[in-house]
């Protein structure tokens, strides 16, 4: 007798035959020159819907799936408050970085956006360290987005594949279609991945939906009678203070989101500029429209179910909504969930794996070994994405043993964040001040300290208060150091030279000046 987690297993499979013929096999990935620019930063290829389902996806981390649903069920509907970020990230970060971003990546060659920064503000220094360190940084957030697609893959297959064996899966499908083809196929891979996850949410609020009799007054009044705080702020657990929230979405989402690494590689996928502030007008659309569904089924597992599992292969909260699916839901939409699942870890961590590779051969290996042939330096950035997924295998198969993960994970988040200054003074001219070399690592390093500082105080022996601030999320702290240290020592130190004045701003001056003469 054929067993439902016998036709997950089937479905697990098939969709990850589909990632390799897309990402692996197709002709459309084969590298037109063998340069590493044509491997990490393909340029125009994407056709405005692809870019709309593949972006949207890559801005999806694990968390999609069942992250949220574990968020909503175990601290109630203060999570809408996702409309702080899904909205302002692509209506002004990417409306307004994006295409500039593009623009100096099109006109001088930058491969990464360690390299433009370090070209600006001439510094090489600059470049490799931002490279290495946010490499290092992101190792645990790497780890995040196999973690969690791994735990659904072995739950949803009744242990049929092992968790260790989930993680080398996982793992090695990402590694095989990013060595074949690096971020081309990166994007044909997540177009599919961020079709999927769409489907995957939508069918399962549907599904929830007709549990209740396609009545969303009775869900929501069966929650109240069960949990009333689940219907309000600060939730059940007292988290989502508006201070709390207003801050979650600003900091660690607006002032970083739009301009992680891989995201500098996925403007330059677009045709033309004008077309990625068309993609940044409807990105809003599907980041949103992947959490609508969600606060159904978080809710909606909570009214049925309303103690998580205690016992078993998976507990607490997150294992709420995936064990209620396991046991109710239509045996092909449970498996659509379990590919959707890997789908939303999948379609971070390959875009992740090719951005930083990328960074480190750029912007550090050939500043080593300067004059190797482009099919050298190829191949090195080949290794390196096989040497990640190796490190995040070992990583993610002994998280619980490696404490320095979950100090790592939100310090990648930080530290990112903290280049949000440096990358306006580069691409978006601020009249006459200008964010100078010496402003930057200042907002680097205070940023990294107060980082440190405040959001695992048990760890560097800091006040415990410290971690959230007068309520507020300790990325808020982080952002506005880093911000406030770079704009003061800016102030007193030296400029960027004229010509890296006129090599950018000028240039997107003009460049975007043509534009609206048009």
């Amino acid at each position: 007798m054929i067993t439902r987690e016998a036709i997950v297993l089937a479905m697990a499979i098939g969709y990850i035959v589909l990632l390799f013929i897309l990402g692996g096999l197709g002709k459309w990935i084969r590298l037109r020159e063998k340069t590493i620019t044509e491997f990490f930063r393909p340029s125009g290829i994407a056709p405005a819907w692809m870019l709309w389902f593949a972006m949207g996806a890559n801005m999806h981390t694990a968390f999609a799936i069942p992250g949220s649903m574990g968020f909503y069920y175990a601290h109630g509907v203060g999570f809408t408050m996702h409309w702080v970020w899904t909205l302002t990230t692509p209506l002004f970060v990417m409306y307004v970085l994006g295409p500039r971003l593009r623009a100096v990546a099109q006109k001088y060659g930058y491969v990464t956006v360690s390299e433009m920064l370090g070209d600006f503000y001439e510094s090489p220094t600059l470049a490799a360290f931002i490279a290495i360190f946010l490499s290092v940084a992101n190792m645990a957030y790497f780890t995040a987005n196999v973690i969690g697609p791994a735990t659904m893959l072995s739950f949803g297959t009744g242990g049929l594949v092992p968790y260790e064996w989930a993680i080398l899966i996982i793992l090695l499908v990402i590694m095989g279609y990013c060595f074949a083809g690096g971020f081309k196929s990166v994007f044909f891979t997540d177009v599919l991945q961020g079709l999927l996850m769409l489907v995957a949410t939508w069918g399962a609020a549907f599904f929830m939906l007709s549990l209740f009799n396609w009545n969303s007054y009775a869900l929501f009044s069966k929650v109240y009678e069960i949990s009333p705080k689940h219907l309000s702020i600060p939730g059940a657990l007292g988290l989502v203070t508006p201070a709390w929230w207003f801050s979650f979405s600003f900091a660690p989402h607006v002032f970083h989101w739009a301009i992680q690494p891989r995201n500098f590689a996925y403007y330059q996928l677009a045709k033309s500029n004008e077309e990625i502030r068309r993609n940044a007008l409807l990105m809003g659309l599907y980041l949103s429209m992947i959490y609508m569904p969600v606060v159904i089924l978080g809710l909606g597992v909570k009214a049925l179910m309303p103690e998580p599992p205690k016992v078993g292969a998976w507990t607490g909260p997150d294992a709420a909504f995936p064990t209620f699916m396991a046991a109710n839901a239509p045996i092909i939409l449970w498996g659509i969930l379990v590919a959707g699942s890997m789908a939303a870890g999948q379609s971070t961590m390959d875009s992740d794996l090719v951005s930083h590779s990328g960074m480190l051969v750029r912007d550090v290996y050939m500043k080593i070994k300067k004059g190797a042939s482009p099919e050298h330096y190829l191949k090195v950035g080949r290794l390196l994405v096989i040497l990640f997924g190796i490190v995040t295998v070992y990583i993610s198969t002994y998280a619980a043993k490696l404490p320095i993960i979950t100090l790592l994970t939100p310090l990648s988040t930080g530290v990112v964040g903290c280049l949000f200054l440096p990358i306006l003074g580069a691409v978006l001219p601020m009249g006459k001040f200008k964010v100078t070399k010496a402003g930057v690592w200042a907002a680097l390093i205070v940023g990294i300290i107060v980082n440190l500082l405040t959001m695992s105080p048990n760890f560097v022996g800091s006040p415990k208060w410290l971690q959230n601030p007068g309520g507020f999320h300790f990325n808020l702290a982080v952002n506005v150091a880093a911000i406030v240290a770079g704009v003061l020592v800016s102030l007193v130190t030296k400029p960027p030279s004229r010509d890296k004045l006129e090599k950018f701003h000028l240039f997107l001056a003009q460049e975007f000046a043509k534009g609206k003469a048009a």
